[in-house]
């Protein structure tokens, strides 16, 4: 498993991936479970405001609100069966360890592993510096891919965003 250098992680970064782990986890690609999932902090989000994520493609939306903050889930419909967590920060939270922990556990749980890991990728887009990173994880009934992207935005915040992608099933 790779252990990145900096291995510390704060508040916001384990909310991030607790929210992963209920939805992208626990309950996807089963989209009844996923609408269940929290109930009382799930809003619908408007085909329009979808759109804003997943442009073109089809799928549904939601906003997640805890305690800490408001997230935005979205299932992407197949072919891309996709499903994101994401949230706006002034800052990266700091995840990655207990995000790359869960996924590696979860995988292990399901028998399957070990991951291949994909370089990261960097670009630029209408003044969006985006940086994403991808796993994979092999199996008998199809393939799940990971992806980690941070968005920097001009004014300077992130969005970051954790992603199951299911292929083949």
């Amino acid at each position: 498993m790779l252990i990145p250098s900096d291995a510390t992680q704060d508040p916001a970064g384990s909310a991030l991936v607790e929210a992963f782990a209920l939805f992208c986890l626990d309950r996807f690609p089963d989209a009844a479970r996923v609408e269940d999932a929290a109930p009382g902090r799930m809003t619908a989000m408007p085909r329009a405001q979808v759109q804003r994520y997943l442009h073109a493609d089809p799928g549904r939306g939601w906003t997640y609100r805890t305690d800490d903050g408001a997230y935005v889930l979205t299932i992407e419909d197949p072919p891309y069966h996709t499903c994101a967590v994401r949230r706006e920060y002034a800052a990266p939270p700091r995840y990655r360890l207990p995000w790359l922990l869960l996924t590696q556990l979860w995988a292990a749980s399901a028998g399957r592993g070990p991951f291949q890991e994909s370089p990261p990728e960097v670009m630029r887009s209408n003044g969006l510096l985006i940086e994403a990173g991808g796993r994979l994880l092999p199996g008998s009934a199809g393939n799940d891919v990971f992806l980690e992207i941070k968005t920097t935005y001009p004014d300077g915040h992130f969005e970051q965003r954790l992603t199951r992608r299911v292929i083949g099933r």
